[in-house]
């Protein structure tokens, strides 16, 4: 996985990650939810920046 680099909309500051890592447990309970896919589950991760 890459996360590309974050611009300012004047292109003047840019926000890139250098190294980082995603948790390996989401967020949610996960006994709440019925059907989940990776996709899914992915957008509840947390991203920590190292």
């Amino acid at each position: 996985h890459t996360i590309d680099a974050i611009e300012d909309y004047t292109g003047n500051l840019s926000l890139e990650f250098v190294d980082y890592r995603l948790d390996k447990h989401p967020n949610i309970p996960l006994k709440n939810v019925k059907s989940v896919t990776q996709r899914m589950l992915r957008r509840f991760m947390s991203l920590r920046a190292c």
